[in-house]
């Protein structure tokens, strides 16, 4: 457990269960109930969770290495079973909580209301957005995360303008989701006198951490295989409708030949650079070009290979037998992780490389 403010490191807590995530591109969510009186010394628990703010921050741990945080939202006591259940969301919630309107706050009715972008790369405009952050009003704005170069070239055009009222996690996932956006990790990283700190890793545009193989006809740490194939959302005609009003409206599209012809239309009215308008427009375009396919698999997180390899980014590189529906070599990026502090199990979010 530590502070959220300072790093801190407050005390070791052991919970009766619990569920822990980690994942690219997105806030992580969790819980953790723990049991009072008997053998735990109640009095240091209760300053640790008889708190109403945000004060607080849990870290999971795998042999040592921090594999998910979470900062403590909500708190449950139960006085019969004497428990408390903490929930909990990763600290990169603290994005959907600030704006882009900087250290002079709101200026929207103000010719200089921006926080304007050109030709950057997704990775500099991901640390332009994770810097914004912290340039609040007031003291209390600063984060705990560490990032790279501010200015990096690149395709990205943006602009952040505070009468839209942009919040910073909306804006990175707008970004993510963007043609060619880069994916964001925020790395929890404990120092050498246990002080918790977090690393934006972002990439250009994809993250990546080493290379494993997974054999499935000899004895494998992983289980629980399985595909699922969703054309619900296939598209041949995107539309992305801007800002302005009917016949000012700024718009994007883009289009593919195709046997059967299918609209999709999405609305990005905060944007009024037409590159960030066509950007998505493709984006969209190259997610529903062919139904959506979706792997899930887990991983025995003492075997070997097992979590002590596998990180947000691995490729995992599996080779089915012949026989089955799928066989052969095929490779998986991990982009998400969750588990159970009761089990050796963790489920892997993949995606097709």
């Amino acid at each position: 457990m530590h502070d959220t403010s300072t790093g801190e490191r407050l005390m070791d807590v052991e919970p009766v269960s619990g569920s822990w995530e980690s994942k690219l591109n997105g806030v992580a969510s969790g819980s953790a109930v723990f049991q009072l009186g008997g053998t735990v010394d109640v009095v240091p628990y209760r300053a640790l969770f008889n708190v109403s703010d945000w004060s607080r921050t849990i870290v999971t741990c795998w042999n040592g290495r921090p594999v998910a945080d979470g900062v403590i939202k909500k708190t449950d006591w139960d006085m019969d079973t004497d428990q408390i259940t903490v929930s909990y969301d990763s600290y990169r919630t603290m994005l959907s909580r600030r704006t882009t309107f900087g250290s002079d706050g709101y200026t929207g009715h103000q010719a200089n209301n921006y926080f304007m972008f050109t030709d950057q790369s997704g990775r500099s405009l991901a640390n332009n957005l994770v810097w914004v952050a912290q340039q609040g009003p007031r003291a209390g704005y600063d984060l705990r995360i560490s990032y790279g170069t501010r200015s990096e070239s690149g395709p990205f055009d943006r602009d952040y303008r505070d009468y839209n009222g942009v919040v910073v996690e909306e804006a990175m996932q707008e970004l993510t989701d963007s043609e060619g956006g880069p994916d964001v990790e925020l790395r929890p990283v404990l120092s050498g006198r246990d002080v918790l700190s977090w690393e934006l890793r972002a990439g250009n545009p994809r993250l990546s951490h080493g290379r494993v193989d997974f054999h499935l006809g000899d004895q494998h740490a992983l289980t629980g295989i399985k595909r699922s194939r969703d054309a619900g959302r296939l598209a041949s005609q995107v539309y992305v409708l801007g800002p302005g009003q009917e016949r000012k409206k700024l718009w994007a599209e883009a289009s593919r030949s195709a046997s059967m012809g299918l609209d999709v239309i999405e609305s990005m009215t905060d944007q009024d650079r037409q590159k960030a308008l066509q950007q998505r427009a493709n984006s969209l375009l190259a997610t529903y070009r062919t139904g959506v396919e979706q792997w899930s698999m887990s991983l025995i997180a003492s075997a070997s290979p097992g979590l002590s390899s596998v990180y947000l980014g691995t490729v995992l590189r599996v080779f089915f037998p012949s026989g089955r529906l799928v066989s052969g070599w095929r490779e998986f990026r991990v982009i998400g992780m969750s588990g159970s502090v009761s089990t050796d199990s963790v489920a892997l979010t993949v995606e097709v490389v």
